[in-house]
């Protein structure tokens, strides 16, 4: 009998585990369901490749959006404007940063990380403790859709943007009283793969486009195409005065290294602000030869060293060196740069600017 009661009691156990074990493959069914759901909804923030076609897409409209706040930062004349003095370039010129650069680094910086949080992203603000804007940038763009056929979709991880998020800034804080000084400024954003720039915008908001419009947008991407903006002129390797364009602020020797290199007779110099201007100008062939002598940050550099590839034009250090833009290498490009727009252009010039090293 006490065998009997024991194996009923069993059965009785055994029945009533049944519907709990049903009820626990159940919830653990859920919780599987739920996080594959949650996994595939977040795909975009786990992704580990990017189309460098949305990335160009999305820098496109940021640095409009920053451009838009660097307008209304000057037009409002906001007492904060002149934020601080950051520091002095050899020359002893004053380098500041303003709210404008402040606000157009935290819409860009923020706007590509939120897209793409694993991105790997430099700005020269990066160290301005400001707080981001986190918003979701459109990846499509009607004049990049054009060359979608040829997109490209690199990994995350050998992908660098380099960021200027005001460049000229010295000609911002002056623009008030010269108004002229603004065209200078510009809002940059570089895309590179590895150590090379393969697309770059350059967005200028103090210049009216055709259609009247505050601000126009010059974009380059190497082996696809630029933007409508980007007139390629006439090589002029045979002219009569070679243009160089320099720094307002940042002039060194350059006058004397080009007249040194290149004859008296031969130079025109064109004095200019912002890295970002003069390197379009070199693109748009109304200068054949961006020359500087001293030190120079990457994010001044990047953009215009894109654009310049995407349209067969040449960029690099004084020493003859192709820019390392990889995200861990030193920001300063130590001895200046030479840039121009043609292969035939820079061989004809570089060969008595080079200097034996970058130090």
């Amino acid at each position: 009998t006490t065998l009997h009661g024991s194996n009923m009691e069993y059965s009785r156990n055994m029945k009533l585990s049944k519907p709990l074990l049903v009820v626990i493959l159940l919830l653990i069914a859920l919780l599987i369901l739920f996080m594959l759901i949650k996994s595939h909804k977040n795909e975009e923030y786990i992704v580990h490749t990017v189309k460098i076609s949305q990335l160009l897409s999305a820098s496109i409209f940021l640095a409009e959006q920053g451009g838009k706040k660097v307008r209304e930062v000057r037009q409002n004349k906001d007492p904060e404007i002149l934020a601080k003095i950051k520091g002095h370039t050899k020359e002893g010129a004053a380098e500041y940063v303003t709210l404008g650069d402040q606000k157009s680094h935290a819409i860009i910086m923020g706007g590509l990380i939120s897209r793409w949080p694993k991105l790997n992203c430099l700005s020269e603000e990066s160290n301005s403790h400001t707080n981001l804007i986190s918003s979701h940038p459109p990846i499509k763009h009607r004049e990049v859709n054009k060359y979608l056929k040829r997109d490209e979709e690199v990994n995350i991880n050998d992908v660098s943007i380099w960021i200027d998020p005001l460049d000229a800034t010295q000609e911002y804080t002056e623009g008030g009283t010269q108004p002229d000084l603004l065209k200078y400024v510009m809002v940059m954003v570089c895309i590179v793969v590895d150590d090379y720039p393969v697309a770059g915008v350059i967005h200028q908001p103090f210049v009216k486009g055709n259609n009247g419009q505050d601000g126009i947008t010059y974009w380059g991407w190497v082996n696809h195409g630029v933007s409508s903006t980007v007139m390629k002129g006439k090589d002029s390797t045979n002219s009569e005065k070679i243009r160089v364009i320099s720094s307002r602020s940042h002039s060194g020797d350059v006058k004397q290294v080009a007249i040194t290199a290149l004859g008296d007779e031969n130079v025109e110099q064109i004095i200019a602000a912002g890295a970002g201007y003069k390197t379009l100008q070199v693109s748009q062939n109304k200068a054949d030869l961006y020359l500087h002598t001293t030190k120079i940050k990457k994010w001044d550099t990047c953009a215009g060293n894109a654009l310049l590839n995407a349209v067969g034009g040449q960029m690099t250090t004084r020493s003859g060196k192709k820019i390392d833009y990889t995200f861990r290498s030193n920001p300063t490009i130590e001895s200046g740069l030479i840039a121009t727009l043609t292969q035939a252009n820079y061989n004809k010039y570089s060969k008595n600017l080079i200097i034996s090293n970058d130090n």
